[in-house]
């Protein structure tokens, strides 16, 4: 029995829980105090219109029902219905409506003030209050010329209102005005005082700052919606952020760099015809805005994304007149041999294979692995220019027998090899061999890499007879230093030896170094088998001065088949 008594006490409990978090969704949460900061218990407000009243609690805190259909952002009237209460902040009682959602900073705070306190006058809160609502209704009687005595009903009405007489919130008032620094607070002063061009221009000089401030706090929160939109994207979340994309542009609402992203979380999101007039205002805003241009990096992007979007819709007119148009961007934007380019080509050729236009496809990716290999070919004499610029400078610096002479040495020397520029990388190998020999000694394991590097570069040549001297020389400090099991280096070079000295002819020798690396491979597996949280075997090549330098290969490799590009990155 008992147990069933506590079933329904629960399921009581949770239908009173459920019913109480429902209330929320219409109340507006207060919290009341006074101009020192102090909670008012005890005050009756409700919200103007057909609304009840509330109390506010020991804590200040008042739980206000709202209007029937009053939302998150509209505002409302706050009343003080019962008690010797006069409202301070906000001084017209006008308040907007927070989130409904059960956040501890979804309130409202106001002040209000006992009539009669002639405390509240030593208040420039209270007294900014009463200027705003003298000059409210003062403002209201503005479509003729006022008089004094009108001026004069108003002060009074104003007074009694705080249980106050004319004259002490008239001198409170002007005592006010020559203390206060605030701009707007000066403006309303001088607007109190008829002085009208002074009380123009400091409120003027007010708006400026305050339309400023808003500017600022708008665009970050637009930032912030966007790189919101951005972190959902990235954990394929497409629907959501469509959302936040869509709050940004709402604050910066023909940003391009929002729209691009809108268009490309649409279109993963599914919805296509979205993604298109999201795509189709992308490339339309940054082409005309001051920080892009038709012909920017940014805009080509957009435009090509656009393309994408076409052609995904099947729309094959549309997609040609827009790749087009976004190759050609794309070359004023990044440059003709830029790899973006090569990149919109591909996708260009793409589209081509799929209307079946083969020759115009294979033309568009012969082009794009010219500008691959031009732009390679770039990178490599840059990087070759800034290592021998590197290498003489320490030489300057240091003397050319210095230690960091020789790794300088052996990487230039790389370049120049992937280069093609074999002498220049034989020349370099020897001189980086020479330096470590003088500064490590020649049984160094620095000085083996060195070695092998040269037996690598004749090997590629078939110049065997050469090489055969260096891997030896190479692998007896390997196999001295690090014992003739080494699982890495030695078996490298056991390998690479046997290579050379079936070049050389030699196969019975090779055979016997081809056994010796096997075995050691075979142990390190066993090794392996037993110790199963032990890593794999590392690449070989990635011990420390012992790579062998690549060989060039005969074309670049074909590009891979291109995905749907990710959103771009504002600018």
């Amino acid at each position: 029995m008992s147990a069933t008594i506590r079933s329904i006490c629960l399921s009581i409990t949770l239908v009173l829980c459920a019913t109480s978090l429902m209330a929320e969704e219409n109340i507006l949460v207060l919290n009341v105090a006074n101009t020192s900061d102090e909670v008012i218990p005890n005050v009756s407000l409700k919200c103007k219109g057909d609304a009840p009243a509330a109390g506010s609690d020991r804590n200040g805190t008042a739980r206000l029902k709202l209007p029937f259909g009053t939302r998150p952002g509209s505002s409302v009237v706050l009343q003080i219905v019962a008690g010797d209460w006069v409202m301070i902040s906000p001084w017209d009682g006008r308040v907007i409506i927070p989130p409904f959602d059960n956040n501890a900073q979804n309130f409202v705070s106001i002040v209000i003030a006992k009539k009669s306190d002639r405390q509240i006058l030593t208040s420039g809160k209270a007294v900014e209050a009463i200027v705003s609502r003298v000059t409210r209704e003062i403002g209201s009687k503005m479509d003729r010329q006022i008089s004094e005595e009108e001026r004069r009903l108003v002060l009074e009405m104003q007074a009694r209102e705080f249980g106050l007489t004319p004259d002490e919130v008239d001198r409170a008032i002007r005592e006010w005005s020559r203390k206060v620094t605030d701009p707007y607070q000066k403006g309303l002063a001088e607007l109190y005082a008829s002085n009208y061009p002074e009380a123009t221009r400091l409120l003027t000089a007010s708006l400026d700052q305050k339309i400023r401030e808003i500017e600022v706090l708008q665009n970050q929160a637009a930032n912030n919606a966007f790189f919101l939109g951005e972190a959902q994207m990235g954990q394929g979340q497409y629907t959501s952020a469509t959302e936040a994309f869509k709050k940004a542009l709402a604050l910066r609402p023909d940003d391009g760099v929002f729209l691009n992203s809108l268009s490309i979380a649409y279109r993963m999101a599914g919805n296509l015809k979205e993604a298109e007039r999201a795509g189709e205002r992308a490339v339309i805003s940054k082409g005309g805005d001051p920080r892009f241009g038709q012909y920017h990096p940014a805009t080509a992007i957009a435009t090509l994304n656009l393309a994408l979007l076409y052609q995904e819709e099947g729309k094959n007119i549309e997609a040609e007149q827009i790749f087009k148009q976004a190759l050609l961007t794309t070359e004023r934007g990044f440059g003709p041999d830029h790899p973006e380019v090569a990149r919109c080509l591909d996708y260009f050729a793409d589209f081509l294979d799929r209307v079946d236009r083969k020759s115009e496809a294979a033309e568009k990716r012969t082009r794009a692995g010219a500008i691959r290999s031009r732009f390679e070919q770039q990178t490599r004499d840059k990087t070759i220019a800034d290592s021998k610029q590197l290498l003489k400078l320490k030489e300057q610096e240091s003397g050319p027998d210095h230690p960091d002479i020789a790794q300088l040495a052996s990487t230039l020397g790389s370049l120049y090899l992937e280069n093609g520029q074999l002498d220049d990388a034989e020349s370099l190998f020897k001189r980086a061999l020479s330096v470590r020999e003088k500064t490590v000694g020649k049984d160094h394991l620095d000085t083996a890499g060195d070695l092998q590097k040269l037996a690598s570069l004749y090997q590629s040549q078939r110049k065997f007879t050469a090489a055969e001297p260096f891997a030896r020389r190479a692998l007896d400090i390997l196999e001295k230093n690090l014992g003739p099991g080494d699982p890495y280096r030695v078996i490298y070079a056991l390998d690479s030896y046997a290579v050379i000295l079936r070049g050389l002819g030699r196969t019975n020798e090779a055979l016997k170094y081809e056994a010796r690396a096997k075995e050691s491979r075979e142990k390190q597996i066993r090794s392996i088998e037993f110790n199963p949280v032990q890593q794999s075997m590392p690449n070989r090549m990635n011990a420390p001065n012992m790579q062998a330098p690549p060989i060039p290969a005969p074309n670049p490799p074909a590009p891979k088949k291109p995905e749907k590009p990710k959103p771009e990155k504002p600018f």
